[in-house]
C-alpha cells in the first residue's frame, strides 16, 4: 500500500495542537523490557513515565511488527497455536482523555466493546477510501465517551473529533494509548480485527495490515 499519494492531505491523528517534538519513539520490544525487568502494568505505567520524563514528550510512539512480552492473557496464548505476540499497529501512548481526530474523510464500519482482559476495549472502525485506495482504520483502547454517539455508515470529516483515548478500566486493562491499525481487508469481521499475530501469521499480515506510520503525522 503507497500512503504518498494521501499524506499530503493527511489530518493529524491526535490534532493540530502537537508538534514533532511532541512525539518520542518508545521501545517496547520483548528483548528490551526483559532486560529491564519489566512486568505488568504498574511496571509498564512507571516505565512509560519515566520515558515521558526523560524526552519531555508527552506522546510515545512505536510498536509496529515490534515483537513482545506484553500479553500475558488466554487472548494471545492459546497453548496449542504459536503465541500471538508480534504487534500489527502503532500505538500512541498519552494520558486518558486525549482526543483523536479522523484523518481523512470517512464512514463508519464497526464499532464493539471488546472487554476481555488485555483485548481493545472500546473500538472503532472506519473505512476510508481515495481515488485509488480504499481501506480501513481501527481505533482502539478507546474511552466509553463516543460509544452511543457512533453510528453504522455514519459519515466523519477529516479533522473531526471522533473518540479519546480510554483508562485502565475500560480500555482492556491496559495503560492508556491508542492503538491505530491499517487493514486493506477486514476479512467480514466487525468492531473487531487482529492487533497481534504469531510469526506464521506474519507474512499476511505484515502485507494485509501496512505501517500506519504516514497517517500519524505530526503538525509542523
Amino acid at each position: 500500500m503507497n500512503l504518498s499519494s494521501v499524506q499530503e492531505s493527511i489530518f493529524p491523528l491526535m490534532g493540530m495542537g502537537y508538534s514533532t517534538s511532541d512525539f518520542a519513539s518508545v521501545d517496547l520490544s520483548r528483548d528490551h523490557l526483559d532486560d529491564l525487568d519489566i512486568n505488568g502494568m504498574k511496571d509498564l505505567s512507571d516505565y512509560l513515565e519515566a520515558c515521558r520524563k526523560n524526552t519531555s514528550c508527552p506522546l510515545l510512539i512505536g510498536g509496529y511488527l515490534e515483537r513482545r512480552s506484553l500479553y500475558q492473557s488466554d487472548l494471545f496464548q492459546s497453548g496449542k497455536q504459536p503465541d500471538r505476540n508480534i504487534h500489527l499497529g502503532v500505538d500512541i501512548w498519552c494520558v486518558a482523555g486525549t482526543p483523536i481526530y479522523a484523518p481523512l474523510p470517512g464512514v463508519i464500519h464497526s464499532f464493539a466493546n471488546n472487554d476481555n482482559d488485555l483485548d481493545y476495549g472500546y473500538t472503532l472502525i472506519v473505512q476510508h477510501a481515495t481515488d485509488n485506495l480504499e481501506f480501513y482504520a481501527l481505533y482502539g483502547h478507546l474511552s466509553s465517551q463516543y460509544f452511543n454517539l457512533w453510528k453504522k455508515d455514519m459519515h466523519v470529516m477529516k479533522g473531526e473529533k471522533i473518540a479519546t483515548v480510554g483508562d485502565m478500566h475500560e480500555n482492556g486493562g491496559w495503560v492508556s494509548h491508542l492503538h491505530f491499525q491499517i487493514i486493506l481487508d477486514l476479512e467480514q469481521k466487525n468492531g473487531d480485527y487482529p492487533g497481534v499475530c504469531s510469526q506464521d501469521q506474519l507474512a499476511f499480515y505484515r502485507t494485509n495490515c501496512p505501517d500506519p506510520d504516514g497517517f500519524i503525522k505530526k503538525a509542523p
